[in-house]
């Protein structure tokens, strides 16, 4: 005879252990405050991913906005238009050779942000 798997099914969601997360270190007040310190968003490598820096970037910008940026940037630089500036975005992608990986600079994302503000 099978057992029966409506009573195991029975139990809430709610109640599974792998529902449950971890604290997150960050919030934790039991932290050193050194850690505490430091600041979640500020990533530590210099060269992200597009997803990368998204996620490090979340509350400005998207993965798709980022996308947007470089096929922007790159397609002006192969056809150039009069009258028409860059979007100065062309600095902050990174390509190693023979790869088909996109790198963003962080800081020079950072410095691109801080010269599009409207004054």
């Amino acid at each position: 005879m099978a057992p029966d798997l409506r009573a195991a099914s029975a139990e809430p969601l709610a109640n599974h252990p792998a529902r449950h997360s971890a604290p997150s270190p960050i919030n934790s007040s039991s932290t050193p405050a050194s850690e505490a310190a430091h600041d979640a968003r500020e990533p530590a490598a210099r060269y992200l991913t597009v997803k990368g820096l998204a996620q490090a970037y979340r509350d400005v910008t998207t993965e798709s906005a980022l996308r947007h940026l470089i096929w922007l940037a790159e397609a002006y630089e192969k056809y150039p238009k009069n009258g028409l500036t860059s979007n100065g975005f062309l600095r902050v992608i990174v390509r190693p050779p023979h790869q088909r990986k996109v790198l963003l600079d962080r800081i020079e994302f950072e410095n691109w942000l801080t010269s599009r503000q409207v004054k």
